[in-house]
């Protein structure tokens, strides 16, 4: 899932859709409210930092541009266009995007004082290594580059109807168990 695309340049022009994911797809962003016909996000105040943090991209990259985003409850879309190249690889872009996060997600959290370490908050161990505190973001990042005529609507079709398809397979998924089916023995 966090493979690169051999051979493409990162810095360079082109349209990405990124998958970021909250370690151990904790639901620490937000809640899907509403019914397949109307179905939402509703941010928690981590979520509406995050949200926040999309929007400041292009004051760090003016050559990006926000073509479209959804923060789920354990992950976060964005479409980027990055116009013209990049002064930094993209996966440089992610990181910085992530400490942003990161930071407000840390202030977000009660800590005890001066110890530096959180009080034992809903997941806030998940986040914790040899008593520091990590980041919420599972490590790397998932990217898919548009090349062909007409992704670039599937891909904000698919944005845009990811909290409806959640709900959906939350709320029904017997409808989408994998089920392996057996070989006849001969």
């Amino acid at each position: 899932m966090l493979r690169r695309c051999k051979g493409w340049d990162y810095k360079g022009r082109g349209i990405y859709m990124l998958t970021l994911v909250v370690r151990n797809r904790k639901r620490l962003l937000g809640s899907l409210i509403g019914n397949p016909y109307d179905a939402h996000v509703e941010y928690t105040e981590l979520g509406k930092s995050v949200n926040s943090e999309v929007e400041k991209i292009p004051a760090h990259f003016p050559q990006i541009r926000i073509l479209g985003k959804q923060v789920m409850p354990d992950h976060l879309h964005m479409l980027l266009f990055v116009e013209k190249p990049l002064p930094v690889h993209l996966t440089s872009v992610v990181s910085g995007f992530k400490y942003g996060c990161n930071c407000r997600y840390w202030d977000l959290l009660p800590e005890v004082a001066n110890t530096g370490h959180t009080k034992d908050v809903s997941c806030a161990a998940d986040f914790q290594e040899a008593g520091k505190m990590r980041g919420f973001w599972e490590d790397g990042y998932h990217d898919r580059i548009l090349f062909h005529t007409g992704q670039l609507e599937a891909m904000m079709r698919y944005i845009h109807d990811n909290p409806r398809r959640a709900l959906i397979k939350h709320t029904h998924p017997d409808l989408f168990k994998i089920r392996e089916i057996g070989r006849a023995h001969v």
